[in-house]
């Protein structure tokens, strides 16, 4: 007597010809299916990554340029300073006083250097080169100094590679009487 076959629990349905099925030509379809929940979790997920991202680009972009604000406001005023108790001496050629001026105002950390010119052009001071008074401008950036006409500051590149940029503030000093 025969009798028939039990299939096991967890084997598939048997169907001839049918996808999938013992009979047929294509695989059974085993790809990820993700609900619906998942689903907005990951969209929520992105979202969330993208704004945060966004805000802190504003935020870094924001406090750069605000730094970048202050340490040209500083640099002017310093420059300002400079200029003011510069210009007794400047006006009686008292050039000794002029390179102490210079080297006193170098010695601050945030100042790399201090040059003043006469009203002829000449350097009057150099903190970076004492003694040198009365010398002519030694290259374009010293002319381009003693032509300026009013404040002007400009960022200039690193000495080298991976060095701090330096701001170059020019602050030209007139008195009354002067062109």
């Amino acid at each position: 007597m025969d009798t028939p076959a039990i299939p096991p629990i967890d084997a598939e349905p048997a169907s001839s010809g049918a996808p999938g099925g013992p009979g047929g030509n294509a695989s059974p379809r085993r790809g990820f299916r993700a609900g619906l929940q998942t689903r907005f979790l990951l969209t929520f997920g992105i979202i969330i990554v993208g704004l945060v991202t966004a805000t802190v680009a504003f935020v870094v972009r924001n406090q750069t340029q605000s730094l970048l604000k202050a340490t040209r406001d500083r640099g002017i005023s310093i420059a300002r300073a400079i200029a003011w108790l510069s210009t007794p001496s400047l006006l009686s050629y008292n050039y000794v006083a002029l390179g102490q001026a210079a080297y006193r105002s170098q010695t601050s950390a945030e100042i790399e250097y201090v040059v003043i010119y006469d009203k002829e052009g000449q350097i009057a001071a150099d903190s970076r080169e004492p003694n040198v008074f009365g010398q002519p401008p030694r290259g374009s950036a010293d002319l381009l100094a003693h032509a300026a006409k009013e404040e002007r500051w400009s960022y200039l590149p690193p000495s080298r590679p991976g060095g701090e940029r330096l701001l170059e503030v020019v602050v030209p000093v007139y008195v009354e009487g002067d062109p």
